[in-house]
């Protein structure tokens, strides 16, 4: 059995296995646990709700060779989620009139291609053509970048398309807004962010990063290779405005939440960061869960991978930023995301039954991909169930040879022609045949 299956058994039977009013905490934390055990991930999954904390958990080393644990103030290379305060930032310049989304690259970065067509707007929101200079073979990611240098190579670089024609995202555009920055103010980006973000919501542990000082609370970032191996520090001059802001993810939820209430920039470019073409705005990106509108950005540097969401109708976020993982983190970061959004499991009514009708789903149930049996049985007129040894809640019938577990979010769907069930929950889903 693979390790993702054994993580995937732990969840359902923890999942089967407690009350309603201990599932928004106890899924999360077997997940957690089980990729924690098995290795899986290294990381601080952190959760509010209207401003305030509802969830926090770290998992794993941030020094495996000092043997130091990850904690809530534990700092991680945060990657592109970087690009959303850049946004930020060159936002609070357009509401002050010292830029346009209209202007051109032109007026800062005359020599590079197609400059004089390519506007602000077009950098942040990925439609500049501009080549991704991460693609690059002419650079060492672990030396120092200087800006002259950088400027230089992105000038050689033939654009991958006319500006506007198509959205296609490129690290380039965000080095390039980081250096706008800089020519605006005439300060670097470590001292934009710290005057522009970092002071006004007093975030003391969100800076430009530097050298990885574990001393600092700062964490190493790690590949997995039948143990933790400690990956190469890319050199923070390289990613700049692009990915190169270190973070905790309690901070990253603050600066989240000011963000979408408008505390840092304008209504009106709020409203234009979150104007989405192809599934990307102006430095954020969006997509749907229920029908619920979702802003966020991953990143990625390194061994350190990042993800960050907000959900604005109930003002849920969620920051999850990992110093090493061997799975992507988005299905991890929707179920804590999910189990705090007051959503109807299912907007279907429950039907009454027979206790004839019940009992021909009575029975144990198994499964190859699972190490456990499932119950059934029928009592006071109502079917039980749920992995043998186990609690047993009971389940709600919703349609021919449905029920609904409602406490958990589970549907189980029994095919009597071939004596079996499927079971599905949080997007999983598994086959059991009955036991004769």
């Amino acid at each position: 059995m693979t390790k993702i299956y054994i993580i995937v058994i732990a969840f359902l039977i923890s999942t089967f296995s407690v009350t309603s009013q201990q599932v928004k905490n106890k899924k999360i934390d077997s997940l957690l646990t089980s990729l924690e055990i098995n290795n899986t991930v290294m990381g601080t999954l952190f959760i509010t709700k209207n401003n305030k904390e509802v969830y926090s958990r770290s998992i794993g080393y941030s020094s495996v060779e000092d043997e130091i644990k990850a904690s809530e103030k534990t700092k991680y290379r945060i990657g592109s989620i970087t690009k959303v305060y850049t946004a930020t930032m060159i936002f609070q310049l357009v509401d002050q009139g010292k830029l346009s989304l209209d202007q051109h690259l032109s007026d800062f970065f005359p020599n590079i291609q197609n400059a004089n067509k390519i506007t602000i707007g077009n950098l942040l929101n990925h439609r500049s053509g501009i080549y991704n200079l991460t693609r690059s073979n002419d650079f060492n990611p672990y030396e120092m970048q200087l800006k002259r240098e950088m400027l230089a190579k992105i000038e050689k670089f033939e654009p991958d398309n006319d500006p506007d024609f198509k959205t296609e995202y490129s690290n380039t555009n965000f080095i390039l807004l980081g250096y706008i920055l800089e020519e605006i103010y005439s300060q670097s980006y470590s001292k934009i962010l710290k005057n522009k973000i970092s002071d006004s919501l007093n975030l003391s542990n969100t800076y430009y990063g530097d050298f990885i000082n574990v001393e600092n609370n700062e964490a190493l970032s790690y590949t997995f290779n039948e143990k933790w191996e400690k990956s190469n520090e890319t050199h923070m001059s390289l990613p700049h405005g692009a990915g190169a802001i270190v973070s905790t993810p309690e901070e990253v939820t603050t600066f989240m939440n000011a963000l979408m209430e408008g505390k840092l920039i304008s209504e009106k470019s709020l409203d234009q960061l979150k104007v989405i073409t192809d599934g990307i705005g102006y430095g954020i990106a969006q997509f749907t869960i229920y029908d619920r509108i979702i802003y966020g950005h991953n990143g990625g540097i390194d061994g350190f991978t990042s993800l960050l969401i907000h959900e604005p109708k109930e003002k849920i976020t969620v920051a999850f930023t990992c110093n090493g993982s061997q799975l992507g983190l988005r299905n991890i970061v929707i179920d804590g995301l999910e189990s705090f959004m007051e959503i109807p499991f299912e907007k279907i009514k429950t039907m009454k039954v027979s206790e004839d009708y019940l009992n021909k789903y009575v029975g144990l149930y198994t499964s190859e991909k699972a190490p456990f049996t499932l119950t059934f049985y029928v009592k006071d007129n109502n079917l039980f169930g749920g992995p043998t040894g186990n609690h047993h809640n009971q389940l709600a019938p919703s349609k021919e040879n449905q029920f609904l577990l409602e406490s958990d979010g589970a549907i189980i769907n029994f095919t009597p022609e071939n004596d079996g069930l499927l079971l599905s929950i949080n997007g999983m889903e598994l086959i059991f045949s009955k036991k004769q």
